[in-house]
């Protein structure tokens, strides 16, 4: 990489801090809580979501940057410098290769439709208003997951491990950094566990099915460490900010 690596930090900053909501945005009164009303109110609830996604650096306080932000930004940076390393120490043969990639597309998948349209008919045929909450949590957080890291992709341009002979460069017109598998996988579970009527044992594998997804995307040679490091905390983050606004 370049000396411009560090260029990261901007774009970086401003999708981390999703979640790091300043005190007024805590505040029910002040959060626009949302009104459970199928379909009519996603596209509206996503538009504002993405708002205060990428406005929230502004809203951040002190104590927020230096014990959230800047440690996640400082680590995220901090890995870009040697996941390359990492990624050329990993098992290269193809059949290794095809089988993370199989676990991370199965896994990734399964836990999205389950946690989103398993969710919504469960508790619909059900009449269960807490797994219907839940399945609306899934399905916002993997929409803003999918446009944060389309977006951070096309202004990073990473190139993958399996390209350019695993150089990583930034600006390449790669698409390599964030991973969108990490952050989808860790936003949804995130929504999903925050449910306060989410079971203990459905917490644990939703967030083992995101950590199985992360590691199986390095282990694919589809993404860095620092790919699915970034992926995973903004993820976290936007499933942490959704799940908020629901309850």
């Amino acid at each position: 990489m370049s000396k411009y690596r560090f260029c990261v930090l901007p774009f970086f900053f401003a999708a981390l801090s999703v979640a790091t909501p300043s005190p007024a945005q805590q505040d029910p009164i002040q959060q626009d809580p949302i009104r459970f009303e199928p379909l009519r109110n996603i596209p509206q609830d996503i538009f504002s979501e993405q708002k205060a996604i990428w406005i929230s650096p502004a809203r951040m306080n002190r104590r927020q940057f230096l014990t959230r932000a800047l440690p996640l930004v400082a680590g995220s940076v901090a890995l870009i410098t040697v996941d390359r390393k990492i990624s050329r120490g990993l098992p290269s043969s193809s059949s290794e290769i095809n089988w993370s990639r199989n676990l991370s597309n199965v896994v990734g998948y399964s836990l999205v439709g389950a946690a989103t349209a398993g969710s919504l008919l469960a508790g619909t045929v059900g009449h269960k208003p807490g797994w219907r909450s839940t399945g609306w949590s899934a399905t916002e957080a993997f929409a803003d997951a999918i446009i944060v890291s389309q977006t951070l992709k096309m202004g990073f341009g990473r190139q993958r491990p399996d390209e350019s002979a695993g150089r990583g460069g930034f600006w390449k017109d790669g698409n390599s950094f964030p991973s969108g598998h990490s952050m989808m996988t860790w936003a949804v579970a995130t929504a999903v566990a925050r449910n306060k009527r989410c079971p203990k044992w459905l917490a644990i594998t939703a967030y083992g099915a995101a950590a199985a997804v992360s590691i199986s995307r390095v282990s694919a040679q589809r993404h860095f460490a620092g790919d699915v490091f970034a992926g995973g905390v903004i993820g976290a983050l936007i499933g942490n900010y959704v799940a908020g606004r629901h309850e």
